[in-house]
């Protein structure tokens, strides 16, 4: 199980860049489903869990920034704007800094997955019934104006 936007983290020296202190109060994340789902483990599900905030890097977006909703809102691999279309950053971050972002969090958060995809695969569970990765994600904490992004908790 993979829950992306549950981390709340922020770095001080990212946190500064902010446009507005009160942007970290209106954070997008999916509030407490770790906890929620904490008793996955018991049941032998494999858990993992953002640390990190999703405006340090969206670890539910590829790598290279590629749409996932192409002709829709969506956020990008590190956000530029909240849902309510506020600005996020004083002054975006650079190419370089979006690369480092990647290397420190989007990366190692992936590498893992895949070594739990290799072993579900190892242990021949890839294909069967009831086995897969299930990505959890949760409602917004304020009104959304858009209608695009579905939230949802679904195996696939």
């Amino acid at each position: 199980t993979s829950i992306p936007h549950t981390g709340t983290f922020v770095p001080d020296e990212i946190a500064a860049q902010f446009a507005a202190t009160t942007v970290a109060s209106r954070m997008m994340a999916d509030w407490h489903l770790h906890e929620l789902y904490s008793f996955l483990p018991d049941l032998g599900i494999d858990v993992i869990h953002a640390t990190h905030h999703r405006f340090v890097v969206d670890l539910n977006r590829p790598a290279d920034s590629r749409p996932l909703y192409p002709g829709r809102f969506e956020t990008t691999l590190v956000p530029t704007e909240t849902f309510q279309g506020e600005p996020i950053w004083r002054t975006r971050p650079t190419p370089a800094e979006v690369a480092t972002r990647v290397q420190m969090y989007h990366r190692p958060y992936h590498e893992a997955l895949e070594k739990r995809f290799a072993a579900l695969d190892h242990a021949g569970h890839c294909g069967k019934p009831g086995r897969g990765v299930t990505l959890c994600f949760s409602e917004p904490s304020s009104p959304m104006t858009y209608t695009s992004r579905p939230y949802w908790c679904s195996q696939g």
